[in-house]
């Protein structure tokens, strides 16, 4: 974090970017496996942790350089994370009425 040559704390900036960051991680990484616990790794509703999904909580792939978003919060593109359709609907569907039904 700090340039070359440099000593000392942190700047209030970058530990603020840092604390951030970090809570960013955690944050979007919780949400992908509260997925599973409420999905499992349900096809249908594409918990199955596909690594061509990209921008999504969802998605499989925890290569940074790929999909940065489960650390930025934003994909490749610049959208950000989100739940896939299917996925989205499934979760609602089960906080809703207590199943994945993907007909309602």
């Amino acid at each position: 974090m700090r340039g070359q040559g440099e000593t000392g704390t942190l700047s209030p900036y970058l530990l603020a970017k840092v604390l951030w960051s970090t809570g960013e991680g955690i944050g979007n990484t919780a949400a992908h496996e509260v997925g599973h616990q409420f999905l499992g790794k349900s096809l249908a509703c594409g918990m199955n942790d596909d690594t061509g999904k990209v921008d999504v909580y969802d998605g499989g792939s925890a290569d940074g350089g790929k999909d940065p978003s489960v650390y930025t919060g934003l994909g490749p593109g610049g959208q950000p994370i989100h739940w896939s359709s299917n996925t989205g609907k499934c979760l609602f569907n089960m906080m809703l009425w207590g199943k994945p039904d993907l007909t309602k």
